[in-house]
């Protein structure tokens, strides 16, 4: 007998170096008053407007970074698509300790990338849901050092300021509010996959 392992889903996690973090972080801070509020108060962002506060050329090294984790996550998951696949959207976010996002996903043909540029202790998780559609199957409570790829329904990673997050754009995820007074600040970028 044997379990062949089928339908997986892979999320890249890497943390930059603490001199990027820390460049990104004086470079985007000041600037985020000029962020607007989204029209449903879910969270502050310039994805709305048409320019960014930030430009792709002012911050050539998480760029570099992004692209490094991009080929990385080819080469590991074997897929020529992601190969051929170029940064097409990026914007920034800002996260009150009210702010959340409900549960959405971005796409069939995008990876998806979120650069956290600051995150306080109590900001909240961003939760991943399991694409497979039987969760009955799956569902109930599972120790943390018993689970596995066939018994999760969802995952939840915590924000820390560095980190590179690399998923699958189709894949369901939502972000929780912080406790009182947490700080979340992200890029949020789309790489496009273009499938030939």
């Amino acid at each position: 007998m044997k379990i062949v392992d089928v339908f997986r889903v892979g999320i890249l996690t890497y943390n930059v170096s603490n001199k990027i973090a820390n460049d990104i972080e004086n470079l985007v801070v000041p600037r985020l008053n000029f962020l607007n509020s989204n029209a449903d108060g879910l969270v502050n962002t310039d994805y709305h407007e048409n320019s960014r506060i930030i430009n792709l050329d002012e911050i050539p090294e998480l760029v570099n970074e992004i692209y490094k984790c991009k080929d990385f996550y080819n080469k590991t998951l074997n897929s020529y698509h992601v190969d051929k696949a170029s940064i097409t959207h990026y914007w920034v976010q800002d996260y009150k300790n009210n702010h959340h996002h409900p549960r959405h996903n971005h796409g069939k043909s995008e990876l998806s990338v979120v650069y956290w540029v600051r995150a306080s202790e109590n900001a909240g998780v961003i939760k991943f849901h399991n694409p497979i559609s039987y969760n009955h199957f799956m569902y109930g409570n599972v120790d943390i050092d018993k689970k596995n790829s066939y018994n999760t329904i969802d995952v939840n990673i915590k924000p820390q300021k560095g980190t590179i997050l690399m998923f699958p754009g189709p894949l369901d995820h939502e972000v929780f509010k912080g406790s009182k007074d947490s700080i979340r600040r992200i890029f949020f970028i789309y790489i496009y996959i273009s499938i030939h």
